[in-house]
């Protein structure tokens, strides 16, 4: 039982990281076009932040919900 809950934290540890380097992979290209496009006008870097923000409110959201199945696998 206490192998089996180890081995629940140890895989939630493992996804947390997991989404954390993709968040932040996602940012630092997301930050990137940003820079990139300020050099453009200002409908189309308004229109990368747009995307920019939908992109990590999904990866947000895709965050809490793999953190939530974890734990409600761990709590079986």
């Amino acid at each position: 039982m206490i192998q089996k809950g180890n081995d629940v934290r140890e895989f939630a540890n493992d996804a947390k990281e997991k989404l954390t380097k993709a968040v932040q992979e996602q940012t630092n290209f997301l930050v990137d076009a940003v820079q990139s496009m300020t050099k453009k006008s200002d409908d189309e870097a308004i229109e990368v932040l747009e995307d920019a923000k939908q992109t990590i409110e999904e990866l947000s959201n895709e965050i809490d919900e793999k953190l939530a199945a974890l734990k409600n696998k761990g709590d079986k």
